[in-house]
């Protein structure tokens, strides 16, 4: 096997084997996410994916009532929502409801 190939052949090995847990535990989000809003020092930032205005807005006063200031959310076409960890699981269902329906 020629050493580029086998370079290639592990580095897509280990992102699978270590890239999937972690965006499991909430340290980024998903690859198959279709909608990627990141938190920066308060703000929302659509970094993948189209959101309404009053959506965004929805969200926003939900993450400012916890005080959550950095962070992501991601939607995938199943209709799953992830959520990193630095957003508290006790406004998890109140922000997929506002992003799902």
């Amino acid at each position: 096997m020629p050493p580029l190939l086998l370079l290639l052949t592990l580095v897509v090995v280990v992102g699978v084997v270590f890239g999937l847990p972690l965006a499991g535990l909430g340290l980024f989000p998903p690859l198959h996410a279709t909608i990627v809003v990141c938190i920066r020092a308060g703000r929302l930032i659509v970094k993948r994916g189209h959101l309404r205005g009053q959506v965004l807005e929805d969200v926003a006063e939900v993450l400012a009532s916890v005080g959550v200031t950095n962070g992501f959310i991601a939607l995938s076409n199943s209709g799953r929502v992830y959520f990193s960890r630095t957003i508290p699981r006790s406004v998890h269902q109140r922000l997929s409801n506002v992003l799902l329906n």
